[in-house]
């Protein structure tokens, strides 16, 4: 099997139908260009305190759930199977983001990991749901989400 070009974490494998991968990108800056054109089937989030302690997302092309979540300062991002990806998670809610947002169906422009805030852009074209980094009172690294208008590089024309 070919290496991934993945030289910022060496995590081996290409993307796969058969089985998936575990843990895909572990830094401050990275991009998932293999979801580019994709469509949000599902968008879920395990939550702490009013924000996310990890963002799982289904898309229309890929049996597997992919889900991200911060750590030691870093964004890690996964590809688990159903069970796997919620694993761990029976005492949190779950909530349903792609119907809170209104995302479900809508197609995946870009996603990246923005170092300066340690943050996670989804962007669907028209807007991006922006995941920044929060900590609540005990300390635990949480995500909190929120849709942005897209920045437009015509100046709004």
């Amino acid at each position: 099997m070919p290496a991934r070009d993945d030289e910022a974490t060496g995590f081996p494998g290409e993307p796969s139908l058969l089985a998936p991968r575990g843990r895909v990108r572990q830094h401050t800056e990275f991009m998932i260009n293999d979801l580019d054109g994709t469509s949000i089937e599902a968008l879920k989030s395990a939550e702490h305190s009013g924000a996310a302690l990890m963002v799982f997302l289904k898309v229309d092309a890929s049996p597997w759930w992919h889900r991200f979540f911060t750590d030691a300062g870093l964004v890690v991002w996964e590809e688990w199977d159903h069970d796997d990806s919620f694993r761990d998670f029976d005492d949190q809610p779950i909530v349903d983001l792609g119907a809170r947002f209104g995302l479900v169906g809508e197609q995946i422009t870009s996603i990246r990991c923005i170092p300066s805030l340690l943050s996670v852009h989804i962007d669907i074209g028209r807007a991006i749901l922006r995941f920044e980094q929060v900590t609540d009172a005990d300390g635990l690294a949480l995500l909190e989400g929120s849709l942005v208008p897209a920045e437009r590089s015509d100046g709004g024309n």
